[in-house]
């Protein structure tokens, strides 16, 4: 009898072409299929919530596949993450029904892109942000946000090689937070338990904990589906927002002329991650 598994993934894209199966490039897709192909003594096809581009990264991507293999749920896990690459792991495993479809069912993916404001690098961020330098006018890009939520024609921010047959889609919410570089280091040394270990090397941290401290920008966006590239184009126009290249009323008038050309650039692939993905 044939049996669904859904599973919940975590992958870093850096060495990736993405999610689905390039003819040009190594996929996350085919990483699954080959190990599971392996494990189960069949061939596996796995369907995700939805593609991801060239090297972005996923915290929390579903998927599904069906196997009529009967080894138990943990040990297919388990098996499953001794096989894969460091960069790619199971998070959870569970047996599904035939309704279940990790495409078709969900209802809602959260996204988050991370911009690094900073005129220096920072190399433990380098390779999750997209950074710029520059005053951010963050209550501005924040203002541009909200004109995004609802459903609107979002042609504006597709690619220009989309398939997608229409270009209107719905977003629930859009938000921006602003972190001191200082208030992230802070945190991440406390997580750690290395607080005590740093203060005793002297009275600052390496994260820059004075008043000019670089920002860490944290964006999030919800909805139930989007356009190829269409959160990484809409970062790309807001940071033009946030360095003042145009402004609120520039926004709208891009989002209103449904053409790609008039939209900023598409932001690197590398500071968007998947969040979460809800049925």
């Amino acid at each position: 009898m044939k049996r669904r598994i859904k599973l919940i993934i975590h992958y870093l894209g850096k060495e990736y072409c993405g999610w689905q199966i390039q003819p040009n490039g190594l996929a996350i897709q085919q990483v699954l299929q080959e190990s599971l192909a392996k494990i189960l003594q069949e061939k596996i096809i796995i369907i995700a919530s939805g593609r991801t581009d060239s090297g972005v990264h996923a915290l929390g991507q579903v998927a599904h596949f069906d196997t009529h293999n009967k080894m138990p749920i943990k040990l297919i896990r388990r098996a499953l993450n001794s096989q894969l690459p460091e960069d790619i792991a199971i998070l959870e495993a569970e047996e599904v029904s035939q309704d279940f479809h990790a495409l078709k069912s969900a209802k809602q993916k959260t996204y988050m892109y991370l911009i690094f404001n900073s005129r220096e690098p920072f190399p433990l961020l380098s390779p999750f942000t997209w950074r710029r330098f520059g005053n951010l006018d963050d209550d501005t890009m924040m203002d541009c946000l909200e004109h995004i939520i609802g459903e609107h024609d979002f042609a504006s921010f597709c690619a220009a090689d989309s398939q997608a047959k229409s270009s209107i889609r719905k977003i629930d919410e859009a938000q921006l937070h602003k972190i001191p570089l200082h208030e992230f280091g802070n945190s991440l040394i406390g997580n750690l338990g290395l607080s005590q270990f740093i203060s005793a090397l002297g009275p600052t941290d390496s994260f820059h904990p004075d008043e000019d401290a670089p920002s860490l920008y944290v964006i999030t966006i919800k909805g139930r589906g989007f356009l190829k590239h269409m959160i990484r184009n809409i970062i790309g126009t807001l940071v033009d927002v946030g360095l003042n290249k145009i402004n609120e009323q520039d926004f709208l008038d891009i989002f209103a002329a449904k053409d790609r050309r008039k939209a900023g650039i598409t932001a690197p692939g590398h500071g968007l991650f998947l969040v979460k993905v809800e049925y």
